[in-house]
């Protein structure tokens, strides 16, 4: 502070009889501007009157104000909730948003209520406990807490309450920043929920599912194809997703992958080993796997053991091939038996001559040779038209359709 005495001026002394205070800048003399507050004063000197002024540098006070200027704005202006309270709880400032998200105007609270007109039911008597006995410690408190607006709606706040100090360390208040994560809260619960219903999904499938990179790395594979190949579910993850195709099979496992486009849903059949080296002959259905904004980020892939419907069509393959020859034999037992009707017709009166000839008793052994030859022929046939009969190739060739019909009824 410099004390300057302009100069004296013979005025009236009525006129003498002001103080006044003006901002001014003064000139240094490296040629500085610094911001002064001048102060004028009348006063007596040698029975004249003259006017005093008193010149203080201003520049820390106007840079003082300047922040507390810029942090008030700034406090005003926040999304966040900040308000303060006295060392009793008195609520002693609001900003814009407090009103904004609870309802209450700052002239409703401040100087008269304190945060308890906030307090829901929804909050535990252990959190409050634990929030006062950390302010108590002189300690910054952060958590969760249910508060309730003035229009009685319950809001999720993440509030971080500090204690005030002053500079002799003496608690003169506190402050409380907080946040409402309500839609926050609730977006993480319906993803929570989406999340277990789709792991439901999944683990409760009877094909195998594997997610996996664009270099085929493997992201996420359900139990069904993790048992299903021998291995636990962190065995194959960030593992190469060649490790399950057959080595037989890999190379076109590569060059497949290398050419599919990559929004092009594929299917096709291959084999997999699991980890005691077992091939499973599977069906895969892979399509593009994208991220929330829709981006292409891996493969989505079903995979669908067929050993059962390989050993079904292979034994559709053989009743039907036994069909087939069961059809052939009924065809040549039909065939048979007319034949041999035909043929004993023509016998008939031969073996009626031969047993004339045989009841003389004669003692001929050609003749006696000629009949016997004779009856052979005659049970030749009977025995051939049994052999292949249309009645048992028939029902044999039903056995066979029963067989096909519950085969084909097999998912």
């Amino acid at each position: 502070m410099q004390v300057l005495d302009l100069h004296c001026l013979e005025v009236p002394a009525p006129a003498m009889q002001w103080i006044k205070r003006l901002n001014l800048r003064r000139l240094e003399k490296d040629g500085t501007k610094l911001p002064v507050e001048l102060s004028l004063a009348s006063t007596i000197l040698d029975g004249s009157y003259c006017a005093v002024g008193i010149v203080r540098d201003v520049s820390e006070r106007n840079k003082r104000t300047e922040s507390l200027r810029k942090l008030h704005l700034a406090v005003e202006r926040s999304g966040e909730v900040i308000f303060m309270t006295d060392q009793l709880g008195i609520i002693t400032f609001v900003n814009p948003a407090f009103s904004d998200l609870y309802g209450y105007t700052a002239e409703e609270v401040v100087g008269k209520s304190n945060p308890r007109i906030l307090k829901s039911s929804k909050t535990n008597s252990s959190t409050h406990e634990s929030l006062w006995n950390t302010l108590t410690d002189k300690e910054v408190f952060r958590g969760k807490i249910v508060n309730m607006a003035k229009c009685g709606e319950l809001l999720t706040i993440d509030t971080c309450v500090s204690p005030v100090i002053d500079e002799h360390g003496v608690l003169s208040g506190y402050l409380a920043v907080q946040r409402n994560i309500t839609e926050q809260e609730q977006y993480e619960m319906d993803l929570s929920e989406s999340e277990t219903r789709f792991r439901t999904v999944v683990e409760s499938m009877n094909e195998g599912l594997i997610i996996g990179s664009l270099d085929r790395t493997i992201l996420f594979v359900n139990q069904q194809l993790a048992t299903m190949c021998g291995y636990t579910s962190e065995e194959l993850l960030g593992k190469p997703s060649e490790i399950l195709i057959a080595a037989h099979e890999r190379n076109s496992f590569r060059g497949r992958v290398a050419n599919r486009a990559p929004t092009e849903h594929d299917k096709y059949e291959t084999a997999l080993v699991t980890k005691a080296g077992v091939l499973i002959p599977v069906e895969i259905s892979a399509v593009p796997f994208k991220s929330p904004d829709r981006e292409i980020i891996g493969v989505f892939a079903v995979i669908k053991d067929i050993s059962r419907q390989i050993r079904d069509a292979k034994e559709l393959h053989d009743l039907e091939r036994q069909l087939r020859q069961a059809q052939k034999m009924e065809a040549i037992g039909t065939l048979a038996g007319g034949i041999a009707h035909d043929f004993n017709n023509i016998l008939t009166p031969i073996m009626a001559y031969t047993e004339i000839a045989l009841s003389g008793k004669t003692e001929n052994p050609v003749l006696r040779r000629i009949c016997a030859r004779s009856c052979r022929l005659h049970y030749a046939p009977k025995s051939w038209s049994s052999r292949y009969s249309p009645s048992a190739a028939k029902q044999k060739s039903n056995v066979f359709r029963y067989y096909l019909g519950q085969l084909s009824k097999r998912p």
